[in-house]
């Protein structure tokens, strides 16, 4: 392969262009991800989450629901499952949806 490009940064993620053994021309692009990736919804299981994070408890403190270790029933339930259980609204699950993810997205700062 012949190199043609150095790999520059672009808007959508680095890029480079090589040629086959042939002289087709290849572009290699990586798409760059955005900075507010969700990575909890509300089907997402808590003990993913804490397993994750074991600050993001503070998250779920704050929103009332306390899970100790042996509360097997809310640690391997999802987010809106436990919200349900504990008695917050939809509204307030998605609230609390929404503050696990700036929690987990801070940490990777």
């Amino acid at each position: 392969m012949k190199f043609l490009a150095p790999p520059a940064k672009v808007g959508f993620g680095k890029h480079a262009t090589l040629l086959d053994p042939e002289g087709n021309q290849i572009d290699l692009i990586e798409w760059a991800s955005s900075k507010q990736t969700r990575v909890v919804s509300d089907q997402t299981v808590v003990n993913d989450i804490l397993k994750r994070s074991p600050a993001a408890m503070e998250v779920l403190e704050d929103h009332g629901i306390r899970i100790c270790g042996g509360c097997i029933v809310l640690l391997n339930a999802s987010v809106r499952e436990t919200a349900e259980y504990s008695g917050l609204s939809a509204v307030e699950a998605s609230a609390m949806v929404e503050e696990l993810n700036e929690k987990l997205s801070g940490e990777g700062k």
